[in-house]
């Protein structure tokens, strides 16, 4: 996903300078010899540096080199690449002797790397990270700018997004050139495996919009902040199923477009799970999650994320909610509830059982996906996710649930009994004595612990409720017993 690494940007600044006369003396001249001496004009330097993009950004209260270049940020320069970035210019285009650049070398590490000279000069970088706006999402790739609407797809340069006066940060750019003439999403194989494990288009239009919304670099407190997929088999016995690799390349295909970090199941500290978080990731993926993965921790997310420091219980810093990256759970199990507070955040997604440990998508494809595609596949691949992106700004979100998924897990997590008076016996708006449907309900249970079990019966009735879209009420009636009942919502209640 990382666009370049250091040695090649700084290798392309080398060359860059070829053409750049004043910029190119002005290196050369800032370091001077006198009588075996080397001379060191410290501003020259940062002025030279800053001519060609340099700026010095604060990490974790530290001063660091940092690149703005057409629209790109380049950040975590080490002083060290600095050093011989200078030596490399004198070595190119200065006529001195190796014994002046020996004694260049030396001075030129001895000077860069003193904390309070040179990167202390250069001015702070102030321009803000790139947001989409809410009708738009670009993608950007080495050669071009993805640019997509509802309507339409088109493509721009470099050059022009950096009239924006905003920056994308090189770790966000995906390292493939996109050929927006010859690319054809509907040949994509990412497309059709997502046919294949989806139950129709509700389901296969969920799956584009989540990958979609994935993509769209812009927050908004309406949306929802936790993101769960699971694979049918697995919840309907609430434990693992399948080992096809299926949820692998649901993930891949979102590193392949965005920055994504990653935390594995058997890693996650469930008291600090966010120290592996950071604000250059788009998406930060919590991977075969457990069952007690702490759900509740992610009900602040709107307030931003505390970043802890590993090993300790300690906050390193805080992300703001609008540049932190999107929160996704991989998980075998039903994770949440069905409350309004869980159901106001979570947007699950569940993929079905096409494939499982008997018929892999090796099978299907006869390669594996990914690793064995030509420049053509990866063309059409980044093609259908340009098509994600463009079904998520045409219809937003869309959720989907398998309607029989659903009351197979009802049904585990509640009783037969209770599963059948909500199907067969239970009518809307009327009242119900608490205790005598839990004699019907539980009445093993009862008949022992009969406080217990109605508090069993009333917690499941409030989650079917909550999923249904209805409401109950309680009362105390006659004999001090508690009454139910569970009715449609009043819509006008509020107008």
């Amino acid at each position: 996903m990382v666009y370049t690494t250091h040695t090649k940007c700084l290798n392309n600044l080398l060359e860059d300078l070829q053409g750049k006369d004043s910029e190119k003396n002005l290196f050369i001249n800032s370091y001077a010899l006198d009588k075996a001496k080397i001379i060191v004009n410290t501003i020259e330097v940062a002025t030279a540096l800053t001519l060609i993009g340099f700026y010095q950004e604060t990490i974790y209260g530290q001063p660091q080199f940092c690149l703005y270049h057409n629209g790109i940020k380049y950040s975590g320069f080490t002083k060290d690449e600095i050093a011989k970035f200078i030596l490399d210019i004198h070595q190119k285009y200065s006529s001195q002797s190796n014994d002046v650049l020996n004694k260049l070398n030396i001075a030129i590490n001895r000077h860069i790397k003193k904390e309070t000279h040179v990167v202390g000069i250069l001015p702070p970088f102030e321009l803000k990270e790139y947001r989409d706006p809410k009708a738009i999402t670009r993608l950007f790739f080495r050669n071009t700018i993805v640019k997509v609407t509802s309507k339409e797809i088109t493509t721009e340069s470099y050059s022009q997004f950096a009239k924006s006066k905003t920056y994308i940060d090189a770790s966000k750019i995906i390292d493939f050139d996109y050929d927006i003439t010859t690319a054809d999403a509907n040949e994509s194989d990412i497309k059709k495996f997502d046919e294949h494990t989806t139950n129709g288009n509700k389901h296969l239009l969920s799956i584009k919009s989540l990958k979609g919304f994935q993509m769209h670099r812009r927050k908004d407190k309406r949306q929802k902040t936790i993101f769960i997929v699971s694979d049918e088999n697995s919840l309907t016995i609430n434990s693992k199923s399948g080992q096809s690799g299926k949820d692998g390349i649901f993930r891949e295909s979102l590193k392949q477009v965005l920055n994504v970090g990653f935390e594995s199941g058997e890693n996650i500290n469930i008291n600090f799970p966010f120290q592996s978080i950071t604000q250059q990731q788009d998406i930060f993926i919590f991977g075969d999650a457990p069952k007690n993965f702490p759900i509740p921790k992610l009900h602040e997310l709107k307030s931003g994320i505390d970043v802890e420091i590993k090993g300790r219980s300690k906050v390193g810093c805080t992300i703001p909610y609008e540049y932190a990256p999107h929160i996704m759970i991989i998980t075998n199990y039903r994770l949440g509830s069905n409350n309004s507070s869980d159901k106001n955040r979570i947007f699950r997604l569940t993929i079905n059982n096409h494939y499982d440990s008997q018929y892999t998508p090796y099978d299907d494809f006869n390669k594996t996906l990914f690793d064995d595609w030509n420049k053509s596949q990866w063309n059409n691949f980044y093609a259908y996710m340009i098509h994600c992106a463009q079904v998520f700004l045409k219809h937003g979100l869309i959720e989907y649930e398998n309607p029989e998924i659903v009351k197979v897990m009802f049904s585990n997590s509640t009783s037969k009994e209770f599963v059948n008076f909500t199907n067969n016996v239970m009518e809307l708006d009327k009242w119900y004595i608490l205790s005598n449907l839990t004699k019907e309900i539980l009445p093993d249970r009862y008949a022992k612990y009969s406080s217990n079990a109605s508090k069993t019966v009333l917690k499941w009735l409030n989650e079917f409720s909550n999923s249904q879209g209805l409401i109950l009420e309680t009362k105390t009636g006659g004999g001090n017993k508690t009454h139910v009942i569970i009715k449609q919502p009043d819509l006008l209640s509020n107008s």
